[in-house]
């Protein structure tokens, strides 16, 4: 799938870990939106780059998804629900997780 995207969580932390970075910003486009919204795949990634983080000791101030005209942020209300789940369940995401997490 053209649309999809490829990335690696060593490669994400890297940079934050040899800097001894406490937060992150994660930041990816769709190119073909005017205005933005996360996709399955999207909420799949932050909720993965969250508990990376979460492991790590290094949190995720925002995930940021850049459209042609507009930016969709996670938040940190988006955001501190998706690290709860992460603390109270600590299990992998499922298809009902990301639908319980769309709003």
């Amino acid at each position: 799938d053209e649309n999809k995207v490829v990335y690696s969580l060593k490669n994400i932390f890297k940079p934050a870990i040899l800097n001894n970075a406490s937060y992150i910003i994660a930041l990816h486009n769709h190119p073909s939106e005017d205005i933005p919204k996360p996709s399955n795949d999207d909420i799949i990634n932050t909720y993965q780059i969250l508990e990376g983080g979460y492991m790590l000791g290094i949190g995720l101030l925002d995930d940021i998804i850049v459209g042609k005209k507009d930016i969709y942020q996670y938040t940190s209300k988006r955001l501190r629900k998706i690290e709860k789940r992460i603390i109270e369940k600590r299990k992998f995401i499922d298809k009902e997780t990301v639908n319980n997490l769309k709003e």
